[in-house]
């Protein structure tokens, strides 16, 4: 299997660092005391950013996500980033939401950094990864929904 990154991806997001990272024996049953401690403490930090500026949007890591969204014409409001989303969450909770430990990994990850991360079950992937920009066709389900959209 292949990380495939389109070039347009760095045409129009120049300056974009990407990590990526392997994590092996992670169990979508078992959550460690370690994942939950990160987990907290990025909620923490997520929950301090919420407020920081006025609003989750005006943060500075925050925004200058939206603005490379708009740059490409993704409205903000409409498909806000994964950062966005998990700051205004904190700002709303005490305690962070858990869906399993991959999930609540690499939201810890985001949040602590206030940039979006995304992981992936590779054993349940039968195809190269790519990053690029959505295609005609081409079908999301979030999380929390039952329906692609």
């Amino acid at each position: 299997m292949q990380f495939i990154i389109d070039e347009t991806i760095f045409e129009n997001f120049a300056g974009m660092k990407i990590v990526v990272a392997t994590v092996k024996g992670l169990k979508p049953t078992s959550q460690g005391q370690a994942i939950d401690e990160h987990l907290n403490r990025g909620w923490q930090i997520a929950r301090e950013a919420a407020t920081a500026y006025g609003n989750p949007q005006s943060h500075p890591f925050v925004k200058a996500w939206g603005d490379a969204m708009r740059g490409v014409g993704v409205s903000r409001k409409k498909f806000p980033s994964s950062i966005e989303a998990l700051v205004r969450r904190a700002g709303k909770s005490d305690s962070p939401f858990k869906i399993n430990p991959l999930v609540d990994f690499y939201n810890s990850i985001s949040m602590a950094n206030l940039v979006p991360a995304g992981g992936f079950d590779l054993d349940a992937l039968n195809h190269n990864l790519e990053l690029r920009f959505s295609r005609e066709g081409d079908t999301f389900l979030a999380l929390d929904s039952d329906e692609a959209l």
